[in-house]
């Protein structure tokens, strides 16, 4: 089974978990931590997927780091997660964990890029588009400066894209002209 596969898995039961013992709001902020920790400190990420450290000092680690910081509900979800050799796939669970919080709250999820920061008043136009657009409760915009794009923006939500960038508008010129 596919470790996507397998970490969806436990953030379900992580998710019926939080739920049941009424800790899902700090469940959810401790996944985030994680996943933004394990993003920004591959060397942590490396260890846990080191097959020849053992589970208990792979353990001891993330306790050091998490045990001061964290619901005591994800403490022992990440000790269960020990005693199974899945440290591997923590950062996989955190994500997944977050997906599913958000599809149980109506959260959509949307990704911006544009070569400058955005204004507020744009900010709240996209939120607002996507919301309608998504049938959502509420919109999560992350936001990604790329000055490649030259202006606009490109917007994404799951699958789909919108891009109303100067780099596409001009690239779309540049073929018609070779066309001609």
């Amino acid at each position: 089974m596919s470790a996507q596969r397998v970490a969806k898995r436990y953030a379900k039961a992580l998710l019926d978990l939080a739920v049941e013992h009424n800790a899902l709001e700090a469940v959810y902020r401790d996944m985030e931590a994680v996943e933004q920790f394990l993003k920004q400190n591959k060397q942590v990420e490396a260890i846990l997927n080191n097959p020849i450290i053992y589970s208990y000092k792979k353990l001891a680690i993330l306790k050091a780091i998490f045990e001061k910081h964290l619901h005591p509900l994800t403490i022992k979800f990440i000790e269960a997660l020990s005693k199974r050799n899945r440290e591997n796939i923590l950062y996989e669970i955190a994500i997944a964990f977050e997906k599913l919080y958000e599809e149980k709250q109506g959260i959509q999820r949307a990704y911006v890029q544009s070569a400058v920061s955005l204004d507020e008043k744009l900010k709240a136009s996209l939120t607002s588009l996507v919301a309608k657009a998504s049938n959502s409760k509420q919109v999560r915009l992350f936001e990604q400066l790329n000055p490649e794009l030259i202006g606009g923006f490109v917007l994404r939500i799951e699958e789909t894209q919108l891009d109303a960038s100067i780099r596409s508008k001009l690239r779309r010129i540049e073929q018609e002209l070779t066309r001609a």
